[in-house]
Parts: C-alpha cells; structure tokens; sequence
C-alpha cells in the first residue's frame, strides 16, 4: 500500500498508515496547511491529516505504551 501526503507543491510518500501519519505531523509542524493523505488502492481515499489522527489514535497509543514498557524493562 502506498500513501501520498501532500501539502500545496510539497508531496511525499510513505508505504504505510503511521509513516503517511508521522510526515503529515511533520508538515503541520513546519505549519504546511492543508496537508490531505491520499490512500492509493483502489478505491482511492482522501484523508485529512485530523482524520488519519483519529484513525490511528488507538495504533499510536499502543505503540507508545510498548516503548515505555521496553523502556522500563531494560536492565540497569
């Protein structure tokens, strides 16, 4: 699966959901408007940055609740 971000002329892709996620946060922060994720399988979906936030929210927290735990479990 390929993602398209894309802000104005600035257009960057990545192959899955939490990297298209992780450049679009980057865009916002270098204060791009308007960045949109375009999900290209078939049928094509367009996606605010807002809405890819949201249907990530769950994936994200979990992923960083992992590191912490690894985190914490390293021997000292």
């Amino acid at each position: 699966m390929r993602y398209i971000i894309r802000s104005g002329p600035q257009v960057y892709q990545a192959g899955t959901p939490q990297d298209a996620l992780a450049l679009g946060e980057q865009m916002a922060a270098e204060r791009m408007e308007d960045v949109w994720i375009i999900d290209q399988e078939p049928p094509a979906v367009i996606s605010s940055l807002e809405t890819l936030r949201y249907a990530l929210k769950d994936v994200v927290q979990q992923s960083q609740a992992e590191s912490r735990d690894a985190t914490s479990n390293k021997p000292g």
